[in-house]
């Protein structure tokens, strides 16, 4: 199945289920093993569009605790899971079971693509899914710390509209005008009250049942041209950069991660918090399908060539890659997909894993809306229209106008907000306020400047790496020839030259620990806290030295001493 974009949730899956299968929404809940747990066999009336409980008269039924409950549900085919895939024992909890015909896709907006995309706006979770053949998928949880829970506060008089003050005008006929905007918003007090009420030309004691139309829009337009304190922003809570770090290194493949979140910030009366993290490097999508999934892909897929299935079906996968993909496996580009043989499926599998598709790459973007993933409509969305219009040329990666940049990247954006305003109805698009558009451009800048500064070290150590495997080329030659003009010995001239060599390209054999911090007594590369490096072997190096462990990262460090810059002489 795939996942619907209606945004009508739980309540559409179970009637879904209801119409195919005529199977109820089978739900059980149990607060302890002591305590009975309560069972509700529901379905949705599709004419009035309410739910019905079929079982214990409307009320649902209670089983009880002990072996006499266990021999019920095992009677009644009532499902519960004793314990988890760690072996603990599950007393409690509620478990929802939905049985419905369906047609199970992979590929982009899949199930299971957006569970991995769950998993990583919300780390502290566990997911465990089951495919319809079998196969499992486990997403342990990479952070053991909860979020915090968020504050409840009243809405803010900047972010209601006309319709809704009415209607909360006619909720309360009873209180007086200024008991009504203190008590119903935030960040209204008795002064302020008393000030919309003399600008809307209304008294402060008449009740809101007594007013109207007219009074009404008064009011509204005097709260736009009042000036009012902004709502407190602990309502909202982020995912935080260490999870968001946490989060993305378990999904997404790489050598360099990064995070930045944020100070929250209002729009229209609406608290809101931006964070944004960045992956670079791995390999693609395209690289960690197996061969069986691939046949699978290409028999279910409706693209009409092989390079529209590869650049659609796999996130990140551009055109040039696509084109590199083929040629290796020796396939013609407009071959239908679904009419591959068993041989060219292999020859396509095996190039997909052996071409280097990181050039030809284009930068994959996760959007999220209060840890929920945001699959489709990306164009219509802010987050992708900031990435789009930022410069990341100056962070050292490849784009042309208007696109997206190239290169083996993974950014995410989160939007938390207590009313996130989406395009439509459907939910898939953050609509484009200048204030969350402003957010968005800082939260990319700051990852992108992380970024920068990782590229440049890791260009630094590959230039002085192919330096040294130049000068190591011809050190035998320069030493032979030496040792025949001067007569020297030439062992003891080539080690000599060798420890040159090193000591001028001695940044080759720099090693970054995870948090950008160099193991060797070298020039500290400041990333801060919210960064993490995985140890990668860099084209042109040549040393192998082990990387710190957790505990030796863990001790503090001695800042070292600042090194006087040594005068370097031209040679012509």
């Amino acid at each position: 199945m795939s996942r619907g974009q209606q945004g009508i949730g739980i309540s559409a899956a179970g009637m879904y289920g209801v119409l195919t299968t005529g199977k109820p929404v089978k739900i059980i809940s149990k607060i302890d093993a002591k305590h009975p747990a309560h069972y509700s066999e529901l379905r949705i009336d599709t004419k009035t569009n309410q739910p019905e409980i079929l079982n214990g008269k409307g009320d649902g039924v209670d089983i009880p605790a002990g072996k006499g409950g266990a021999e019920l549900m095992k009677k009644h085919s009532i499902e519960w899971v004793g314990e988890n895939d760690r072996g603990e024992v599950i007393e409690h909890g509620t478990r929802v079971t939905i049985e419905m015909e369906a047609k199970f896709q992979r590929g982009r907006g899949s199930v299971e693509e957006y569970l991995e995309q769950t998993a990583i706006s919300n780390p502290h979770a566990r997911l465990h899914f089951q495919g319809p053949e079998g196969a499992e998928r486990l997403l342990e949880r990479s952070s053991d710390d909860l979020p915090p829970e968020p504050k409840e506060i009243k809405p803010h008089p900047y972010g209601v509209e006309l319709g809704r003050l009415v209607t909360m005008l006619q909720e309360h006929p009873k209180l007086t005008l200024a008991q009504f905007l203190t008590q119903s918003f935030s960040r209204v007090s008795h002064g302020t009250a008393k000030k919309i009420c003399d600008m809307a030309k209304v008294s402060t004691r008449v009740t809101t049942g007594k007013l109207g139309r007219g009074e009404a829009d008064a009011i509204f337009k005097a709260i736009q041209e009042s000036k009012i304190p902004p709502p407190a922003t602990d309502c909202v809570v982020p995912i935080g950069e260490q999870r968001l770090l946490a989060g993305l290194r378990q999904v997404v493949p790489g050598e360099f991660f990064t995070a930045a979140t944020r100070p929250p910030s209002v729009y229209r009366g609406n608290p809101f918090l931006i964070e944004a993290a960045l992956a670079y490097g791995g390999g693609t999508s395209a690289q960690k399908i197996t061969r069986e999934g691939l046949g699978e892909l290409a028999s279910e897929s409706d693209a009409r060539s092989l390079r529209q299935f590869l650049t659609t079906t796999f996130s990140g996968m551009g055109g040039e890659a696509a084109d590199k993909i083929l040629a290796e496996a020796q396939l013609a580009p407009r071959q239908s997909p679904s009419k591959l043989k068993k041989p060219q499926l292999d020859a396509l599998h095996g190039a997909m894993q052996h071409v280097n598709a990181d050039e030809g790459q284009s930068m994959n973007v996760l959007r999220y809306a209060n840890r929920v993933p945001l699959q489709f409509q990306p164009a219509a969305c802010a987050v992708t229209q900031m990435i789009l219009s930022t410069n990341w040329r100056s962070y050292g990666l490849s784009q042309s106008r208007g696109s997206l940049p190239s290169g083996p990247v993974t950014v995410m954006v989160h939007v938390a907000s207590v009313w996130v305003p989406f395009t439509s109805e459907s939910k898939e698009a953050v609509a484009s306020y200048p204030e969350i558009q402003k957010e968005i451009r800082l939260a990319l800048q700051a990852v992108g400047r992380k970024l920068g500064m990782y590229m440049r070290r890791r260009l630094r150590v590959a230039q002085e790496g192919q330096r040294r495997s130049i000068f190591l080329r011809y050190l035998g030659e320069v030493a032979g020839a030496v040792s025949q003009i001067n007569g020297i010995d030439k062992a003891k001239l080539y080690e000599q030259l060798l420890a040159v060599a090193k000591k001028k390209t001695a940044e080759a054999d720099v090693k970054l620990d995870d948090r950008g911090r160099p193991i060797q007594d070298e020039e500290e590369l400041e990333l801060g806290d919210n960064c993490i490096i995985v140890p990668q072997k860099l084209p042109g190096t040549t040393t192998d030295e082990p990387t710190a462990t957790a505990e030796e990262t863990a001790k503090p460090r001695a800042k070292p001493k600042a090194k006087k810059p040594a005068k370097r002489s031209r040679q012509k």
